[in-house]
């Protein structure tokens, strides 16, 4: 977890296979994630014997730098599940697969580190448009179980 920056982003979305699109014009990626639990001791043994998760939480940022209006609305579209043609909510309940890769700056062809979160679920950014300035919109997102993986190189 943490936060990644730079052209050595890719940001994958949908099923693996022909469903799973990249998502252009990815600025910065960042990963939140916390666990609550408790450990679990033995009267009289130093050792950890168990330990009892209460819950956790993965939340994230995408930042996005679409080059026109159609690129905004298509990037929309595809994080939420809905047409482009329809109206979008402040509140997405749709959820699709999310996979981070991060390239090797100097092989960009080399996949340093994997992130996946398997049921990612983005909301609609506010719009901080100015005319003829380059805008980051920043799509907020949550895992709805509350995990992720993390995989040294590309996902097996």
């Amino acid at each position: 977890p943490g936060a990644v920056r730079g052209r050595n982003i890719i940001l994958l979305v949908g099923e693996r296979g022909t469903n799973q699109v990249r998502l252009p014009g990815v600025q910065t990626f960042e990963l939140e994630a916390t666990i609550d639990g408790e450990v679990e001791r033995e009267l009289g043994n130093p050792e950890v014997v168990g330990r009892v998760v209460n819950g956790t939480d993965a939340t994230g940022t995408a930042t996005i730098r679409p080059k026109d209006i159609p690129a905004f609305f298509n990037t929309l579209s595809l994080v939420t599940g809905r047409d482009v043609d329809e109206v979008f909510d402040y509140l997405n309940l749709e959820s699709t697969p999310v996979e981070v890769q991060i390239q090797n700056p100097k092989n960009p062809g080399e996949i340093l580190k994997t992130i996946y979160v398997e049921d990612g679920q983005f909301q609609p950014p506010g719009t901080p448009a100015r005319v003829n300035q380059a805008t980051d919109f920043s799509f907020a997102f949550n895992s709805i179980s509350g995990s992720f993986s993390e995989f040294k190189g590309a996902r097996p």
